[in-house]
């Protein structure tokens, strides 16, 4: 695994917690993994996780 994936990788486990809290928008969480902007923090989870953050949230929220 390169250290980028690594690091993307944690980065994502990090967003994911993050919006594990409906008191966190998804600007916030963008914000706060340091992306330049919330679409792009949106492009980045989607890579990963093959929905939006805001899909993924809802999704926790039906558990």
């Amino acid at each position: 695994m390169s250290i980028r994936r690594y690091a993307d990788l944690r980065r994502l486990a990090h967003a994911e917690r993050l919006l594990g809290d409906p008191a966190n928008t998804v600007a916030d969480v963008a914000a706060a993994l340091g992306f330049s902007s919330p679409s792009h923090f949106i492009v980045f989870f989607k890579k990963y996780r093959n929905v939006t953050p805001a899909h993924y949230r809802d999704h926790l929220s039906l558990k």
